[in-house]
């Protein structure tokens, strides 16, 4: 089955996704991931009505 990109992390390919979502969560700290962006660009990419808690 192919990765299917998401809302969120819109800049990275959806093979990069799937590799991501593939790796050890030790590994997933090694990716350097920009969190806090995509933290900021949260509220953007939510559906309304759905909270976030």
């Amino acid at each position: 089955m192919p990765a299917i990109q998401t809302v969120l992390l819109p800049t990275f390919a959806p093979t990069e996704i799937k590799r991501l979502n593939h790796l050890p969560v030790t590994k997933i700290y090694d990716a350097q991931l920009d969190v806090p962006a995509e933290i900021a660009r949260l509220p953007a990419s939510t559906v309304i009505g759905l909270e976030i808690i």
